[in-house]
């Protein structure tokens, strides 16, 4: 049996067995014949020629045979438990040890935490290595973490990193740690190579369904000459057991950024998992750490069951705040009964708004009912402080003064003012463009669509507008509302959203014809720009018409947002200025586009941006992570400000910028952000025997059943053995032997040609004695 080659890339190396022929075809290629009388005394007899061609024979294939055993050592052969491999010698290993660190190994059995089970089968397997093995440690969250990243033989810094690994939170993708873990061992040079993976045994982190990411892993196990072997243990031990869990989703905010006194949506989905009876518990709200007393709901929940909970919330302080909804609930894993986000309050958001038909009767100009809305005297606290100039006035110079832009109506917009606008959403500002009687549709087709993108899709020519809606009003359909910013408005009451009547709007080109409307833009090309032809595909129609049309479009900017609404913010084309519901409408419109840019909710592996004013030291800051440990930030300029950026966000959970100075007051000092993490984590249901059987059979995967005797399983199992050193000596002998004939050859040559030439020399001095007498 030969399983393979530890470097089979020495096998390449076998053509040296060439060279002895090489070296003989040239040494005899390179002397000339010559045929001379005398030579007849040196000619060998027959016989003595023969014998001589089959030593030179045996002695060429003895110098091919020992670098073909030469070059095949250096290439390492190795075999398994066959009986004649036994002789060889039996290998070291290499170890790669993958924690399964996501949240449900916080769950609780016997009386111990599934992570403290899992480091400690860790540290006892790490006891009965030998010396001359190796390890590696990877830490598996939603981003994989090589703790120890190269192989290394000092045992006991492996095991100071075990026990300093931070507290599971997130997921775990245990396919892609297997793969992490292949890499490394690729460069390892022991033929025995193990992956051993401890985990809680839930289905959710291997991802049989990503068939995919499965091949790939494949595709990189079979990389290595050795292919490692891989282990899976589980800590878990649920069988026969009743257990329940209760969860909540993410948190869901009718806005992240906001005003003071203005209410915000918080929401968030409650689930429940296992096998257990229902239970009954409370909902809670906490806004900074500090419950809400008010703010709290009692639900019955039952495991595969799922409701909704809802609160509100106001801030009555500028700047972050830290928003949690929290479960009162006894289930086996408490560590997912909290869910948690950010919302950012501020004073009077600035907001310009561009008059695109002023008039000296200021309640005939474009943007009187918008300036109306958003500085009502209805209103308790101004939550917008808009400011108004003409569309030829436009401040372009400081456009980043501002949190949004409307264009209400704007004619035309030049080379400059496009180019102005494009950088400023760019950098994280909101647009709205309204449009109406006095838009250029071809003027915005060239500097906004096909310019710098900013126009979601083209516009059709005016003519293409139906002529029968003047007759023929229409309304929002409420089934094509589509955002969380647009939740508040989909009831159907007098006076609200639904029951305003658009008169007029502009049509749109759909995705479909977004290609077509390219071509047409270039007639000269029969093959249009593939990038213009994308453009208006990534946008999103969050509000319909009755017939169809879009009437509200979003599209992301770079870091900023996008909103086109295809009729009027005045009452020229329809009857929204009139209802109750255009302040709320407006209002959520703007703080939708005004939202900031970095956000303070991320995923795993996103960075957190913290804006931070030029005056402030460079080493003022520094970041708390859920690991406890203390990250530094690095200075990071990003468009209109000074920032501080880590980069460093593989652990799920609350980080914290906090500024040294101020360590006397935290609370006010704190800038959280949130690295959320996918809460289908909380079910805890065991990957099935049929889906064990399935990887184990594509992907040659182990799954461990006895777990306290797993070790010794894994150590004990499959031995490798190496015989290059007895190809080593095989070939050693050979080239003795070969020694030895060369010698013999040259000896007997040596000899023969003396006596043939001793011979020759009597019988000629025999013959010129019978010639004298």
């Amino acid at each position: 049996m030969w399983p393979g080659f530890v470097n089979p890339i020495m096998l390449i190396a076998l053509s040296a067995v060439t060279l002895p022929i090489i070296v003989e075809w040239f040494s005899r290629r390179r002397h000339e014949v010559v045929t001379w009388g005398a030579m007849q005394f040196l000619q060998m007899e027959t016989r003595q020629r023969r014998r001589l061609r089959l030593e030179e024979i045996i002695l060429l294939l003895l110098r091919m045979t020992a670098i073909a055993l030469l070059v095949i050592a250096f290439a390492r052969p190795w075999g398994t438990s066959a009986s004649w491999f036994r002789t060889g010698s039996q290998q070291n290993r290499d170890v790669v040890i993958v924690i399964d660190s996501s949240v449900s190994m916080q769950q609780v059995q016997n009386d111990h935490r599934l992570y403290d089970i899992a480091l400690s089968h860790a540290n006892q397997f790490l006891d009965r290595l030998q010396p001359g093995d190796t390890v590696a440690l990877i830490d598996a969250r939603d981003i994989i973490r090589p703790i120890v990243n190269v192989s290394t033989r000092d045992f006991d810094s492996v095991r100071e990193q075990v026990l300093r690994l931070p507290d599971p939170t997130g997921s775990a993708d245990i396919a892609g740690a297997i793969e992490a873990a292949t890499t490394i061992l690729s460069g390892t040079t022991n033929l025995v190579r193990d992956i051993v993976v401890i985990t809680d045994g839930q289905s959710q982190g291997w991802k049989t369904g990503e068939l995919n990411s499965w091949d790939r892993i494949e595709d990189t196990l079979q990389t290595p000459a050795v292919r490692p072997r891989v282990w899976i243990t589980n800590v878990a031990d649920r069988v026969n057991s009743e257990w329940s869990n209760f969860s909540l989703g993410p948190l869901q905010l009718s806005r992240s950024q906001t005003a003071l006194g203005l209410d915000v949506r918080i929401s968030a989905n409650v689930r429940g998992h296992g096998t257990g009876p229902a239970q009954r518990f409370n909902v809670a709200l906490a806004i900074d750490d500090v419950p809400v007393p008010e703010q709290q709901q009692e639900v019955s929940l039952a495991p595969g069951e799922e409701m909704q909970v809802a609160f509100d919330a106001v801030f009555d302080q500028a700047g972050p705040h830290l928003i949690s909804i929290v479960c009162d609930v006894d289930d086996v894993l408490p560590a997912d009964n909290r869910a948690e986000a950010v919302a950012l309050a501020s004073q009077a958001m600035p907001v310009l708004l561009v008059d695109g038909d002023p008039n000296i009767d200021s309640s005939l100009s474009e943007t009187y009912f918008a300036q109306a809305a958003l500085s009502s005297e209805a209103l308790s606290t101004i939550w917008i402080d808009a400011k108004t100039v003409p569309w030829t006035s436009i401040p372009i110079d400081s456009l980043s003064a501002f949190d949004c832009i409307v264009l209400a109506n704007v004619p035309v917009l030049s080379d400059e003012l496009a180019d102005s606008l494009a950088t400023y959403t760019k950098n994280g500002g909101g647009l709205l463009i309204a449009l109406g009687d006095r838009t250029d549709p071809q003027n915005y087709n060239t500097q906004l669509f096909e310019r710098v993108s900013l126009l979601p899709r083209p516009l059709k020519p005016f003519e293409a507008m139906p002529a029968s809606q003047q007759s023929a009003p229409q309304q929002i359909s409420g089934a094509s509302l589509d955002g969380e910013w647009l939740e508040t408005l989909q009831k159907q009451t007098s006076g609200g959203l639904l029951d305003a009547e658009f008169t007029n709007w502009w049509s749109l080109t759909e995705p479909d014809d977004v290609q077509n409307s390219a071509s047409s833009q270039s007639p000269q090309s029969s093959n249009p720009s593939p990038e213009l032809a994308r453009r208006g595909v990534d946008s999103t129609v969050v509000s319909r018409l009755g017939n169809g049309a879009p009437l509200l479009v979003e599209h992301q900017f770079g870091g900023g947002q996008v909103l086109l609404m295809t009729s009027t913010l005045d009452a020229d084309w329809n009857s929204l200025p009139a209802k109750p519901d255009y302040v709320t409408f407006l209002h959520e419109a703007l703080f939708r586009l005004a939202v900031k840019v970095p956000p303070r909710n991320v995923q795993p592996g996103s960075p957190l941006v913290l804006p931070i004013a030029d005056e402030v030291n460079p080493i003022d800051y520094l970041c708390h992570a859920p690991s406890n440990e203390i990250l530094r930030p690095k200075l990071h300029d990003v468009p209109r400000h000074k920032a501080w950026r880590v980069n460093d966000t593989a652990i799920a959970g609350r980080y914290t910028f906090q500024p040294r100075d101020l360590f006397e007051n935290p609370a006010q000092a704190e800038q959280p952000f949130i690295v959320r993490f996918d809460r289908n984590e909380s079910d805890l249901t065991p990957l099935g025997s049929q889906e064990q059987s399935n990887l184990a059979a594509r992907h040659q995967l182990n799954f461990l059943g006895d777990s306290n005797g797993w070790r010794r399983q894994i150590l004990d199992s499959g031995s490798r053995h190496e015989f290059w050193s007895a190809l080593m000596i095989a070939a050693t002998v050979l080239f003795v032997l070969e020694s030895v004939l060369t010698r013999i050859i040259a000896t007997r040559t040596y000899t023969t040609s003396t006596s043939n030439d001793v011979t020759s020399t009597t019988e000629h001095e025999r013959q010129t004695a019978q010639s004298s007498f």
